[in-house]
């Protein structure tokens, strides 16, 4: 059987869909813009509704008529929400609050589930985005000791 992946846009409507209803939905991690919190290809990601977002939440986002992408709010200016990967070390993403499809909820790894919710959880990640200047080397030392 051939395994065909639906392009984003229609993914995140289908997500989009089922979080209105209220439900959650799990979907494998893609690419490297949020490591070290979430390691694509490995990780699985669950969305729920966007209800009360907030500074360091990871969210599902329109940004333009077709790109999406899963990035943590890092920011808000007014209407205007500015978003950047955990793994990048510089270039931001805007949209509103109207192009937020979902919120992660919880990362699904091999060896644990993080709530992102948790205190602990929320402190490493506020913690993370305080070593933005010394991101580079982080990432290489993460990356160096997982191979």
């Amino acid at each position: 059987m051939i395994k065909k992946e639906k392009p984003a846009m229609l993914l995140a409507e289908e997500i989009r869909h089922l979080v209105r209803e209220g439900r959650t939905v799990e979907i494998k991690a893609k690419g490297s813009s949020m490591r070290p919190f979430i390691r694509g290809g490995q990780d699985g990601i669950v969305l729920g509704p966007a209800h009360a977002i907030r500074t360091g939440d990871i969210l599902l986002c329109r940004i333009t008529q077709k790109d999406y992408v899963i990035h943590r709010l890092i920011r808000k200016e007014g209407e205007r929400l500015i978003l950047m990967g955990d793994g990048n070390l510089k270039g931001t993403e805007h949209c509103t609050a109207d192009k937020v499809v979902a919120k992660v909820v919880r990362i699904v790894s091999r060896r644990r589930t993080l709530s992102c919710d948790s205190p602990r959880f929320r402190f490493l990640s506020f913690l993370w985005w305080r070593l933005l200047p010394v991101r580079r080397y982080l990432l290489v030392l993460i990356r160096t000791s997982e191979k």
